[in-house]
């Protein structure tokens, strides 16, 4: 449970970093 969570945040972190480049 707690590495899904970790998998999705680092797929939000992400989505934000490229979202805030363009």
């Amino acid at each position: 449970m707690i590495d899904e969570v970790k998998e999705w945040n680092i797929a939000e972190e992400r989505f934000m970093v490229s979202k805030m480049d363009k």
